[in-house]
């Protein structure tokens, strides 16, 4: 097992190499991209393997350039964009590995405490309640709360 320092080592030679050779997308060459990106996954599997995850799930950890929002969970996983991950490990490795796990708890909060689910009842409720479908929202609502409607 190699040591860290020769780790950084090897991460920085893979940087200082690909940004001879890479093309830089917003800043930052791809092959330095995917190094913070390997960090942050390590993170992010070392929060599920120790979350309170009650139904066994593991969402997936993807990575986006042109996201809209920094980080989002969506019944589809996690979405997080580069520009989140460039700023979490502006100050370094340790420090990233820190903001990485802060925001990364976050989000998978949202989908093991069902705030996902949620949000979408909402949504269907203010739809219904839109269309004038009032016994529909008001099932959708006792969904939500946890009670049956009364037919």
């Amino acid at each position: 097992m190699a040591n860290c320092n020769s780790l950084k080592l090897y991460a920085a030679s893979i940087v200082f190499i690909a940004s001879i050779f890479s093309v830089p997308v917003t800043g930052r060459c791809a092959v330095e991209r995917e190094v913070l990106q390997k960090r942050a996954e390590a993170v992010y599997f070392r929060l599920v393997a120790v979350a309170d995850n009650m139904k066994g799930i593991t969402p997936t950890l993807t990575f986006e350039s042109n996201a809209k929002d920094l980080a989002n969970a969506s019944p589809q996983g996690i979405k997080m964009s580069y520009q989140l991950l460039e700023k979490a490990y502006a100050d370094g490795a340790r420090s990233g590995d820190a903001r990485i796990a802060f925001v990364l708890g976050h989000e998978l909060a949202h989908l093991y405490k069902e705030h996902i689910r949620s949000d979408r009842i909402l949504a269907d409720i203010s739809e219904q309640i839109d269309r004038g479908n009032y016994m529909e929202a008001l099932r959708f609502s006792n969904t939500f709360s946890g009670h049956r409607a009364k037919t």
